[in-house]
Formats: structure tokens, C-alpha cells, sequence
């Protein structure tokens, strides 16, 4: 089976980053970046900048890729996980509304406390960490998607 391809979008604004509740599935009624899948024809850099324009109404200058995973479990997930930061100078946005999840702009201290995807605790500091290389690892559930183990590849 091949994996879907789909992005995850950090959005970095005056110590607090961008995350959204799940309405729906996958990780319904957890905390997760913004983010989609892929387009037939699309860079993973082109998905992101869209989903995050269709999802929040933002556009970035510039987003760096910070992760590459692979999920495996019911469901094969390759994913192409990046960052981006707004001006620190600019006032916080508004935010459009979303029928994927509610959009919260939430403290960088705070997200390993809330309910976020296994997996996302593991690899978010190593997305925040801009001194570190891109980010490499293969995450395994059983089939109720509970997560079992990791290989980190970096």
C-alpha cells in the first residue's frame, strides 16, 4: 500500500505557535498543526503554502522543512512536516474560520501539555529546534493507532 502524502505547517508568532483541534479524522479532538495532503502534480512545499492559506488565511514568506515521517499503522503516512515564522513586528492575524478544527494560537511552553498525537510530542521540539538538521524517523502503531515505537533516522 503507498503511504499519503500530506504536510503539517508550524506557524511560529511572538512565542506562540499556530495549532488546530481536530474536528474530524485523523486525530480527532487533538491538537495538531495545520496541514493536508498532497495534490496529484504537487511539491510538498506547494501543498504547504496552500493548506495553510486554505486552512488559516496566512501566507508566508518563507517555511523551511524541519521533518520527514513515516507513519505506519492502519493508515501509511509520509509526511513533510515544515516552519515558518510571521513578523514578529505584525500584530497577531485574525483567522479565518475552518470546518477542519478550531485555530488557537497557543504558547510554545504549553504543547506537550496538551492533547496532541503521540508522535507530535516526540518530533515537535525537534521542529522548534532550528539549530538541528531536518528531522528523519519512522513512527509504527498497531491497529488501533496506538503508537508502539520509533526509528529516528537523524
Amino acid at each position: 500500500m503507498q503511504p499519503i502524502l500530506c504536510t503539517l505547517i508550524y506557524i511560529v508568532h511572538q512565542g506562540q505557535v499556530l495549532m488546530m483541534r481536530r474536528r474530524k479524522q485523523p486525530n480527532l479532538g487533538l491538537w495538531t498543526a495545520p496541514g493536508g495532503k498532497l495534490e496529484p502534480g504537487e511539491a510538498p512545499a506547494e501543498c504547504a503554502r496552500r493548506e495553510l492559506q486554505e486552512e488559516t488565511g496566512l501566507v508566508v514568506d518563507k517555511l523551511t522543512l524541519r521533518a520527514v515521517l513515516n507513519d505506519e499503522g492502519p493508515q501509511r503516512w509520509l509526511m513533510f512536516v515544515y516552519f515558518g515564522e510571521l513578523n514578529a513586528a505584525a500584530p497577531r492575524p485574525g483567522l479565518i474560520e475552518c470546518p477542519e478544527g478550531e485555530l488557537v494560537w497557543l504558547d510554545l511552553d504549553i504543547v506537550l501539555q496538551m492533547e496532541i498525537p503521540a508522535a507530535d510530542a516526540v518530533f515537535f521540539p525537534k521542529v522548534m529546534a532550528a539549530d538541528s538538521p531536518v528531522y528523519e524517523a519512522k513512527f509504527f502503531y498497531d491497529q488501533n493507532d496506538t503508537l508502539l515505537n520509533w526509528i529516528d533516522f537523524s
